[in-house]
């Protein structure tokens, strides 16, 4: 069904050793849509065809990430992503868009799980295999991921840099080998000595910020992020010892936020965080979820929403201002 070097976009983390098996490049159309120069004219191109101002940012911008790469094939998890997500795929099958619908399952099932990747298998016509194998070859990356996690913790890696790398692991660039390479460099270059010996301790939950200069602000009131909980889940590095199916049940971000919490919880005490932001996009049913997280949470926490691209506003660098000052 397709060529060796078809381009296939997703709108969040799926199994990528499935997409790389069956000669796909995946391309994280979020990271398209984010890194782009003049971001906010994606939100607005999507407005103008009638996507409503009320709604999600990120959604807006995947739809015009798929028209401006011309992209042909999406696979969407049309359950464990946003909820968004369903009418967005009806939006773009009107475009002519195949849609390749995936689900994680509800109750993180392993017996649906595997139902779920078999299905395909067979839509990709490969095998087990060929899945283990990419499983092994991208695990060699993430070991060197999990190097630089660590690294972060010990505050030899800013929390900004943390942040590319993991989030950039969804896909790995759509090339692996550029990705591996890259990392080798950034690694090799790190001066290896404790830059935030005097900063807090911050853990940043939630959806990674659609603010440019989100991480810049924490480091200028002397917060250091040693824990960006969604950009971990995307690596799988914590996975890297267990076989292909588990390590897509012990990803957390699909599944409800009891399974989330008890996560972050554990990386809490590990990394020793003194305090918590919880970052929501606004018109996200994931705000819900903040008063799960207020009432299992022993630390300060601060909620933040953001909306569309561009720099944090005055209101919210006073908040952050205003936690660090509590922590």
């Amino acid at each position: 069904m397709q060529s060796k070097t078809q381009i296939i976009g997703i709108t969040t983390t799926v199994p990528s050793e499935i997409l790389y098996a069956a000669n796909f490049i995946p391309v994280d159309l979020n990271n398209i849509f984010i890194a782009n120069e003049n971001p906010d004219k994606f939100v607005e191109k999507a407005e103008i065809i009638g996507f409503p101002g009320n709604s999600c940012a990120w959604i807006k911008g995947i739809f015009s990430a798929v028209k401006s790469e011309n992209i042909k094939t999406v696979i969407a998890p049309v359950w464990g992503d946003c909820s968004n997500t369903h009418a967005l795929c009806e939006v773009l099958k009107t475009y002519g868009i195949n849609i390749i619908e995936f689900a994680y399952p509800y109750d993180y099932s392993l017996q649906k799980l595997k139902l779920e990747m078999n299905f395909l298998f067979d839509k990709f016509n490969i095998n087990e295999k060929s899945v283990f194998e990419w499983k092994k070859k991208l695990d060699i990356i993430r070991k060197k991921l999990k190097t630089l996690d660590k690294m972060t913790v010990d505050g030899k890696i800013s929390g900004k840099d943390n942040h590319l790398w993991l989030v950039n692991s969804s896909d790995f660039y759509g090339n692996p080998e550029k990705f591996d390479n890259e990392l080798d460099e950034f690694l090799k270059t790190n001066d290896n000595i404790n830059k935030y010996d005097d900063f807090k301790r911050i853990g940043v939950m939630g959806v990674p910020s659609i603010w440019s200069n989100f991480y810049d602000i924490l480091e200028e009131n002397k917060a250091h992020v040693v824990y960006n909980e969604v950009q971990f889940e995307f690596s799988m590095i914590k996975s890297i010892e267990t076989d292909f199916y588990n390590q897509y049940i012990n990803y957390t971000y699909p599944y409800g936020m009891d399974f989330r919490l008890k996560e972050i919880i554990k990386q809490m005490k590990e990394r020793d965080i003194q305090g918590l932001i919880h970052y929501t996009q606004c018109f996200c049913f994931r705000q819900i979820e903040d008063i799960l997280v207020k009432n299992n949470i022993n630390i300060p926490v601060l909620t933040l929403e953001g909306d569309k691209p561009g720099e944090v506003d005055a209101r919210t660098k006073m908040r952050i201002e205003n936690f660090m000052d509590i922590i």
